[in-house]
């Protein structure tokens, strides 16, 4: 009967490690999950600016190139009427 009753209590100290294990395990998983969700929302917010920030600078070389063609295109004029002006 002690044999029995010694069995019993490793059975039930047994059961209450794993359910602490289990409850451990339960918790960090959960820690885990919440990080990862924190860590996507921070890495879309980046991509997101990056894009952002990506498209502001081709557009503002965009208008830039425009400008240079306009001068480009002015100075050419330019030159064409002096030549006819001065002859040559």
């Amino acid at each position: 009967m002690t044999e029995d009753h010694e069995a019993r209590q490793m059975a039930s100290a047994a059961r209450q490690q794993i359910q602490s294990h289990e409850e451990r395990c339960a918790e960090r998983w959960t820690e885990a999950r919440d990080q990862l969700k924190t860590l996507n929302g921070r890495w879309w917010w980046l991509l997101t600016s990056i894009i952002a920030a990506g498209s502001t600078i081709a557009g503002g070389f965009f208008v830039l190139w425009q400008d240079l063609q306009q001068t480009l295109a002015t100075i050419q004029v330019t030159l064409a009427l002096l030549q006819r002006a001065t002859g040559g």
